[in-house]
């Protein structure tokens, strides 16, 4: 029995309609998950929840009820309008979520005009892989009433075809799947068959072009191989070679050029400073000694007596 409070009995209903203010989400495993059992009307028929709620048994409104008996009513009310009310059986417990058309253009979901202080209400669920309908009213002052479940066999004949047609395509795939393997393990035939890669990889070796060729077999994962000459690449990189040193000598020359302009080109500078030094200055002499005389001779009485003889 599930508890009027406890909302793991919403777990198996799956609405068909959705509310208009709060879209359902949509299954995201649809393709994964089937919606329904293969044979909903001997499940609805044999299962024991299917049998006590298929029975009339008395339902109670279960929306807002920490709120005051007036705007319970309000509630139920504008939540009919919008396609969705809450209710539960009242003998199990059991607690149903209704969701349902409220296009205000037919009454085939909510009916307030069938009978005066009543609403009339027919929802379309899934519920534990069955496609089922509640039907029932429910008084607007009292908030309770009675209703019951019914298997939908117009819903069930539609989701029947869509599971029939869900199976079919996951039977394609799978067969699919087992072509793709087989034609993988054919392959896998042939390339044991030919087992043996053969590989030749051409790269530089200590300054050489060489080329090793040789195989190795798929399974054991040894084989033989050499290393060669090779002489096409060797060809190629010795021209490259001989072009970048072609260029390195023609920058040498092109620097040597510069630093003999640049030697020539300070000696006739210093030649034309020693000339234009001597035509400012003509006679004057260069010092004999590199050491200037003292401006200032010492004084003769500077001397001590016991270290001259006399003193002038």
């Amino acid at each position: 029995m599930h508890a009027m409070s406890d909302p793991a009995s919403l777990a198996g209903m799956l609405p068909f309609d959705s509310i208009g203010l709060y879209e359902q989400p949509k299954p995201r495993f649809i393709f994964k998950m089937p919606r329904v059992v293969p044979d909903q009307k001997s499940r609805f028929e044999s299962e024991d929840l299917f049998k006590r709620l298929s029975r009339e048994s008395e339902v109670r409104y279960t929306g807002y009820r920490d709120r005051p008996p007036e705007e319970r009513q309000m509630r139920f009310t504008s939540g009919c309008r919008e396609g969705h009310t809450e209710i539960a059986f009242t003998a199990t417990g059991t607690n149903l979520q209704l969701v349902f058309d409220h296009s205000p253009y037919n009454n085939r979901g909510c009916d307030f005009q069938k009978e005066n202080g009543k609403a009339h209400i027919v929802s379309r669920f899934i519920m534990n892989g069955v496609c089922v309908r509640w039907r029932g009213w429910i008084d607007l002052e009292r908030l309770d009433g009675a209703g019951c479940l019914e298997l939908d066999e117009e819903r069930a004949a539609i989701e029947d075809a869509a599971l029939r047609d869900q199976i079919e395509r996951y039977n394609q795939r799978l067969r699919e799947f087992e072509d793709k393997q087989r034609a993988y393990r054919e392959h896998g035939e042939e390339m044991r068959a030919h087992s043996q890669a053969h590989i030749v990889s051409r790269f530089i070796m200590n300054g050489v072009c060489v080329r090793w060729r040789g195989w190795i077999d798929l399974e054991r994962l040894d084989g033989a191989g050499c290393l060669e000459l090779d002489e096409e690449r060797a060809a190629i990189e010795d021209a490259a070679l001989r072009d970048q040193i072609e260029r390195y000598n023609q920058r040498l020359r092109e620097f040597e050029d510069k630093q003999r302009a640049y030697r020539e080109h300070g000696e006739e500078m210093r030649a034309h400073s020693q000339v234009h030094a001597q035509r400012c200055h003509p006679g004057r002499q260069p010092p004999l000694t590199s050491h200037p005389a003292h401006p200032h001779p010492a004084h003769p009485g500077h001397i001590k007596p016991h270290s001259q003889g006399l003193i002038s």
